[in-house]
């Protein structure tokens, strides 16, 4: 019984340190989303340059602090604790035989379905547990209060608890078929990745000689963190039935949409707000502005690894043979793994057919089996990549740098039903791959390899495809209405044919397009009208932002 009090006391004390432990992660999370607040708002360079001087100081603080291993050595302790006090503890009464299965209505059938989403990969107890967690209550509770909100809660979003996203970790790659090939590094903030070029070869000599030096050069490639999410919309019968259900939608929903948005920008990300992809990576024809002082030497891989050949007539070992000479484009230097090729099912099945054979016992065979031929190599079905095209490599030279924490909350966007509740989840991630030289890309059909992926249009963040000015001639003419960056539409009179056009995007990174009917303008320079009504178009394009398109119709009044 003593050692039973000594024990409580323990973990009342262990328990407060967590708390505060706790607290002060909140803190820090709470300052780095206001941090990525102000990047996203600010303008000018200098702005941006303050900002990411006190992101920098963070992190540092962050460093020092060391919260998350004292966390886990505190919970380490908690749980050895827990374990001791159970051994002391009376055993509990065995839990009573399972109520007969509620009538199939309405309720039931979302039960059932949620029984198949990823919290139920976890047992009984450990569902438990997350459940109890202090963390996990909290925010259940508020998804719950968030019901049948109608405004934005931007200053009470919930940080998505750290344990959710512990859960949704390793069920990404049962949703997700590249993020377990990947090298996933959990980073906070901007981070800097290590990583060696070639490793050198050991040298003989006397089993008594000095030992030789041998020479290693570290390259770094820097990585971000952009967030990927947008709102999810959760039955209201969800909200009011059970954590474990609750729990369950939230976890399974977010997973999928992380998932499917991985996926896509490890192949096919453009760089902009979103990670790089492989496809993207080798589709480069010059050094892109961004590219680190201390990262890998950049090559042009746009004819050596982004490949075709007229395969449609070949068949059995000439038609391996020459895709086998296009594969080996991916170097393995700086590889240790193996290689991955991603194809979509026609792509595959176009492969096995080309496989084709009779065995001794003249039954039809194919010796793909989810295997290359010759090359070797797993393959991976995913719908996104294009007809005929093979996208594959050494996979563990990506990097994907995985940010921790995740926001909830609901939605900024009114998109309220009578029986459901919006809700908006994010994650923050980055990527692009270390060594282009270790992926290719071919085409079996002689056409030229898709470099390029639609993404879902960025339609909610409109200040990215917006502009912060707009003026006609010199000496400016008046708008009508006056200029404003959400107003799309304009008249204006002129009584010059040549005209001064100026267009500014607001954001940093946006393309302006200007035409004067169908003619291109330079932003800065003449526009040529003719007498009478001209229609002078502005379009504005960010990434996978929505594109924005502001137009003037500009009376010619010249005699």
């Amino acid at each position: 019984m003593l050692r039973k009090i000594k024990i409580l006391a323990e973990l009342k004390k262990r328990n407060e340190t967590l708390k505060a432990l706790r607290e002060k992660k909140a803190g820090f999370d709470t300052r780095e989303s206001d941090l990525e607040k102000a990047l996203n708002e600010a303008e000018s360079e200098q702005d941006i340059n303050t900002v990411q001087q006190e992101i920098d100081d963070l992190g540092k603080e962050i460093a020092e602090a060391d919260v998350d291993k004292k966390i886990d050595a505190e919970q380490a302790e908690v749980d050895k604790l827990n374990a001791e006090l159970e051994t002391i503890t009376e055993p509990k009464p065995a839990d009573p035989a399972p109520a007969d299965p509620k009538p199939k209505d309405e309720r039931g059938a979302i039960m059932n379905f949620n029984k198949r989403g990823i919290f139920y990969t976890l047992d009984m107890q450990q569902r438990s547990a997350v459940l109890a967690d202090e963390e996990v209550k909290t925010f259940l509770t508020r998804a719950r209060e968030m019901k049948g909100q109608t405004r934005g809660v931007n200053n009470v979003d919930v940080t998505i608890p750290q344990v959710f996203l512990d859960i949704i970790r390793p069920n990404l790659p049962t949703l997700s078929k590249l993020y377990s090939l990947v090298n996933v590094k959990k980073v906070k903030g901007t981070a800097r990745k290590n990583v060696a070029g070639t490793y050198p070869e050991g040298v003989w000599t006397e089993m008594c000689a000095s030992l030789n030096e041998l020479e290693i050069s570290f390259n770094q490639v820097e990585v971000d963190g952009f967030k990927v999410g947008g709102f999810l919309v959760i039955d209201n019968a969800i909200l009011e039935d059970s954590d474990e259900a609750l729990a369950s939608e939230i976890l399974t929903a977010l997973s999928a949409a992380i998932a499917k948005a991985l996926d896509r920008a490890i192949l096919f990300g453009t760089g902009k707000r979103m990670p790089t992809g492989i496809a993207t990576r080798l589709a480069q024809t010059s050094q892109p502005s961004d590219w680190g002082a201390k990262a890998p030497t950049w090559t042009d891989l746009h004819t050596t690894h982004v490949l075709k050949w007229d395969g449609s007539e070949q068949t059995g070992a000439t038609f391996f043979a020459a895709l086998y000479g296009k594969l080996t484009a991916a170097r393995s230097d700086y590889a240790t793994g193996n290689l991955t090729w991603i194809m979509n099912k026609k792509t595959h099945q176009a492969i096995i057919s080309k496989a084709i054979a009779l065995d001794s016992s003249a039954a039809v065979v194919s010796t793909v089996n989810g295997t290359m031929p010759v090359i070797g190599g797993n393959i991976i079905e995913l719908e996104l990549v294009a007809d005929n095209d093979i996208i594959g490599g050494y996979f563990e030279l990506y990097a994907l740098a995985e940010r921790e924490g995740g926001v909830f909350a609901s939605s900024d966007i009114p998109k309220f039903f009578d029986d459901q509740t919006a809700y908006k989840g994010t994650a923050r991630y980055d990527g692009k791959p270390v060594f282009g030289e270790a992926f290719v890309i071919v085409n079996i059909a002689n056409t030229n390899p898709t470099t390029t992926s639609t993404f879902p249009g960025d339609s909610a963040n409109v200040k990215l495809v917006s502009l912060s000015a707009l003026t006609i001639g010199s000496t400016p003419v008046t708008l009508f209405p006056p200029f404003d960056a959400n107003v799309l539409n304009y008249h204006c009179k002129v009584t010059a044919h040549a005209n001064k056009i100026t267009a500014t995007a607001l954001t940093t990174g946006a393309t302006v397009s200007i035409k004067n009917g169908s003619t291109a303008v330079t932003s800065g320079s003449n526009a040529t009208f003719t007498a009478g009504e001209n229609i002078l178009t502005v379009e504005v394009t960010n990434g996978n932002a929505t594109k924005r398109t502001y137009t003037v119709v500009v009376d010619d009044a010249t005699a």
